[in-house]
């Protein structure tokens, strides 16, 4: 079993490796965007360009789609429908309310609540955890 002080220089090896390696990375994906920033660019233009497209396509296939007519227009192009429930939330938490369903705990309040006034059902328990300083010197020589 390793001890404590053998863990920690460990720790302290893997991370100043990161941090000798971390820089060739970050300047190889510089150099990379610099070599190639032409094709970068046309790349982000064609996504562009092919957004504004398909927007156009969606618009035009509404509008010469009617209720009633084949969902299966021209060249794999389709109509779906689906059914979305438009309502106030606070009328819908009401309802839910008093049918006694679709509730959810809001955790962050019932724990604010609780820690300050915890009901009977409420126990605190102490979570144990470990934390490792940022700082790999301190690994070092401890």
């Amino acid at each position: 079993m390793s001890t404590l002080k053998e863990l920690a220089a460990e720790v302290a090896d893997n991370r100043n490796h990161l941090a000798a390696i971390q820089p060739l990375l970050d300047e190889a994906k510089k150099e990379f965007e610099e070599q190639n920033a032409k094709l970068i660019e046309a790349i982000a233009a064609a996504k562009a360009t092919i957004a504004a497209s398909e927007e156009a396509l969606r618009q035009e296939a509404l509008a010469t789609w009617a209720p009633g007519q084949t969902k299966k227009l021209a060249h794999g192009i389709g109509i779906r429908e689906t059914t979305k429930l438009d309502y106030e939330p606070d009328e819908a938490f009401n309802w839910a309310v008093e049918h006694g369903i679709a509730l959810a705990l809001d955790k962050k309040t019932f724990e604010t609540i609780a820690k300050a006034s915890p009901p009977g059902f409420v126990k605190p328990v102490t979570v144990v955890s470990v934390t490792l300083p940022t700082d790999t010197y301190k690994l070092q020589v401890g």
